[in-house]
């Protein structure tokens, strides 16, 4: 079904959505740190009177994303080791000791399941099994008579794990008595919750986070909103903000496409913020409480940065005598860009003098620039042409 942001706020109240769901792709979009940002105030769910609740197909799939992040981060761990044996003179020894120290006996798939497993269980999360909530008519009908998530087109059974996944909280919710809201960006999923009686499809997971706290009555928040909308800032909230965004080049991070006429390859990206500007049109949608109890609260607050993304390159010129590329010499170029994040404020204390700001958390960005067509830095000094 479908519902506005206030409409899910009041079902929440009320106790008409007492579950939250994720798809596999928002879970990636946070780049997978279970451990860290908006997937990490998923644990308030494990003594709450909602539920964190997946689907087995969404759990599956992400165990194994989190298997091919630890096998690819291993393999390029093991890559540089090599290359610092050569270049740096370090005995092979000496770096096959630290591949041990590091990954031991362990393979990626367990130390992905590990994860997994931690936090399942920081989460209270419950699983909602194909096996028992995807009804196989049901799914069969879905195929044939292409309704959401499937689609009019030849590829059409990429879709079924997805359609078991819905099919399966529908299941679970209409077993329950509940409606989940769904986070999910998919076309399919939300096409699906827009007709089904028991999903409700929400874009933003700091919004549907938000959406169980908001009527929480208590007044820090829309006051903290409308004196920092007015300037104020009683907690030293804007300056922190702005100093852990300033210095958060290790999580903001760019892809850069670039032209040129010569063979090249990117050698480094860097990325120099240049503004922070938190964002305060709309207070009560801008900053929003993810997380709470009596001791502390948790604020998702949304700041627009512009930033100099720089790429250095190194450039090579096809020699058809000898036939092989040779070093043509390096450039760089960059491009200003600007962009949305999300930064975690949490403040401890339970009254207005004790209040102090507790951790400054920037969550991962990842963007896209354009740097267009770029060459050789020697080729723009006018002296080398004398």
């Amino acid at each position: 079904m479908k519902m506005t942001a206030e409409e899910i706020s009041e079902a929440i109240a009320g106790g008409r959505i007492r579950a939250l769901s994720l798809d596999t792709s928002t879970i990636d979009r946070k780049s997978r740190r279970l451990e860290s940002g908006l997937l990490l105030q998923l644990g308030q769910f494990r003594n709450a009177e909602s539920t964190l609740l997946l689907s087995d197909i969404v759990e599956q799939e992400s165990i194994a994303h989190l298997t091919k992040d630890a096998t690819d981060a291993r393999a390029e761990l093991v890559k540089g080791l090599k290359s610092v044996c050569g270049s740096w003179m370090v005995p092979e020894a000496r770096t096959t000791a630290i591949q041990q120290e590091i990954f031991g006996a362990i393979e990626p798939a367990e130390i992905a399941l590990r994860r997994w497993q931690a936090f399942s269980e920081r989460c209270g999360l419950q699983i909602a099994s194909a096996s028992e909530f995807c009804a196989a008519g049901d799914l069969k009908q879905r195929y044939f008579e292409v309704k959401p998530p499937f689609e009019d087109r030849a590829d059409k059974k990429k879709e079924f794990p997805d359609a078991m996944a819905l099919l399966s909280l529908e299941g679970w919710a209409r077993k329950n008595g509940t409606v989940i809201l769904t986070v999910t960006s998919d076309k399919g999923w939300v096409a699906f919750c827009d007709e089904s009686e028991y999903l409700v499809a929400i874009e933003d997971l700091g919004g549907a986070l938000a959406n169980f706290h908001r009527h929480d009555p208590g007044h820090l928040l829309p006051n903290l909103a409308r004196a920092m909308a007015d300037g104020g800032d009683d907690f030293g909230i804007r300056k922190a903000i702005i100093e852990a965004v300033s210095e958060a080049a290790d999580v903001i991070t760019f892809e850069v496409e670039a032209d040129s006429g010569l063979g090249f390859e990117e050698d480094e990206v860097e990325v120099e913020i240049k503004d922070v500007k938190i964002r305060l049109d709309d207070p009560a949608h801008d900053i929003e409480a993810v997380d709470r109890d009596e001791d502390y609260l948790v604020i998702r607050f949304i700041v627009d940065v512009k930033a100099d993304v720089v790429g250095h390159f190194s450039f090579t010129k096809w020699d058809s005598v000898d036939r092989e590329d040779i070093p043509f010499g390096s450039g760089s170029a960059g491009a200003e860009e600007e962009f949305p994040i999300e930064v975690l404020v949490t403040l401890a204390g339970n009254t207005h003098s004790g209040i102090e700001i507790d951790r400054v958390e920037v969550l991962p960005y990842k963007g896209y620039a354009h740097l267009g067509e770029i060459e050789p830095d020697w080729m723009n000094d006018p002296d080398n042409f004398d």
